[in-house]
């Protein structure tokens, strides 16, 4: 478990993936073993994707866009939990992929509906 803290495998995976992507998760505190140095400041045994990792959580801005998508993911999970999303009555990987497939089409087009009323009394 990575105590909800950022894998430095994984990040070093997103970042060679076919279609890398920037990893905005939090840096643990004591995870450097030079304390002076901060938590911020690459390690040498740091693959190249971990140390630009640590440079860009470092800025406040990046810190901002971390705090800002958690809200956008709990927001979501509280949602699907509300709607029973608590238990999955299926076994099997594929079936377990087609109920959370259902439950994001579904929460997507409640969310269109819910904009376009939005819009719809804006513009009257």
């Amino acid at each position: 478990m990575d105590g909800g803290y950022a894998n430095l495998e994984e990040i070093t995976k997103a970042s060679e993936a076919p279609h890398p992507c920037r990893v905005y998760a939090p840096v643990r505190k004591g995870d450097h073993a030079d304390k002076q140095a901060g938590a911020y400041t690459p390690k040498q045994s740091d693959s190249a994707a971990v140390a630009e990792w640590r440079v860009r959580m470092s800025t406040a801005e990046a810190q901002a866009i971390y705090r800002e998508g958690a809200a956008v993911a709990e927001w979501a999970n509280a949602l699907a939990r509300n709607r029973g999303l608590q238990r999955f009555w299926v076994r099997g990987l594929k079936k377990v992929r087609a109920v959370l497939l259902l439950f994001a089409l579904a929460h997507n087009l409640m969310r269109v509906v819910a904009l376009r009323t939005t819009a719809a009394a804006r513009a009257a």
